[in-house]
């Protein structure tokens, strides 16, 4: 970290320190969608493709389907 972006943390830091219980928990809650927003960003960078439909993924979807649903129906005979 960079000194001034080193200080400007610090700053935040005694501010935060300040804040009531409450307004913790929201700048708490901020900051958690703030970087599940950031995660799910690069989650779906990581996964964009142009070589899956969605008929790709409704056959496998309905393949999967159909295997819990057989594996299921399989163990309800030796219960």
């Amino acid at each position: 970290m960079k000194a001034s972006t080193r200080d400007s943390f610090e700053v935040a830091l005694e501010l935060v320190k300040k804040l009531t219980p409450e307004e913790k928990l929201q700048l708490s809650k901020v900051l958690e969608r703030d970087l599940l927003d950031a995660r799910l960003s690069a989650l779906l960078k990581v996964f964009r493709t142009e070589e899956i439909t969605l008929d790709d993924i409704a056959v496998e979807t309905e393949a999967v389907r159909k295997e819990i649903y057989l594996r299921e129906k399989g163990t309800e005979g030796h219960r």
